[in-house]
């Protein structure tokens, strides 16, 4: 029960979690970008292949960057940076970056609206709504709509979740699950995904995906 797409079949340039392969001549260029014109110039030139010009991408292994809250998708970016997320494609990238040029990608994408995501699993919807509003009591697990709102709007440290690929959030709930990832504040996620069975985190990814990316109340 696994979503249709493959990401080991991507091309290696997209391999990284936010695809950030392509900054490699950022320092150069994005140093420059002083308004929002040449930000998107820079993003269309050497972001859109993974992640569409408006952040909106279209290999499902590649997390939609639109509207992902600036304080969020910041500190991604400088986790990798500091080496806190490991990923040994991004770790060369991100520390040619300053701390100018990714506040200058944070807001940029922040900005972009979040299109609709698909749902190929719809037998895995139910489930995954009621875990998101409800959680699961007798395994400890808490909903996910308590960090990340009921419509998946999010906030600063809980990023927008509507309308996300299904085979991303899988993947990252995975991470959590085995504590491949620990970038995560409290260890809220590690402990979260620790307690869920791989249903339900397919469950839930599936849910997410389906969300509507404009913020309404289910």
């Amino acid at each position: 029960m696994q979503p249709s797409s493959n990401p080991t079949q991507t091309p290696r340039r997209c391999l990284a979690p936010l695809a950030l392969t392509a900054l490699l001549t950022c320092a150069p260029t994005l140093s420059q970008a002083d308004d929002p014109e040449s930000t998107r110039a820079f993003v269309q030139r050497e972001c859109a292949q993974c992640h569409g010009v408006d952040g909106n991408s279209i290999a499902p292994a590649f997390p939609k960057l639109a509207g992902l809250q600036h304080e969020y998708l910041a500190k991604q970016l400088n986790d990798f940076r500091s080496g806190r997320r490991q990923n040994e494609i991004m770790a060369p990238v991100i520390e040619t970056l300053t701390a100018a040029q990714v506040d200058d990608l944070a807001d940029y994408f922040s900005r972009q609206r979040r299109a609709m995501g698909t749902t190929y699993l719809k037998g895995m919807v139910r489930l995954g709504r009621r875990i998101y509003h409800d959680g699961i009591e007798e395994r400890g697990v808490p909903a996910c709509a308590g960090c990340h709102k009921p419509d998946g709007a999010g906030t600063p440290r809980s990023p927008l979740l509507a309308g996300q690929h299904s085979a991303y959030v899988l993947a990252q709930l995975r991470a959590f699950h085995s504590d491949q990832r620990d970038n995560d504040r409290a260890r809220l996620m590690r402990t979260t995904a620790g307690r869920m069975t791989e249903s339900d985190m397919i469950a839930v990814s599936e849910y997410i995906a389906g969300m509507d990316a404009i913020p309404a109340q289910p």
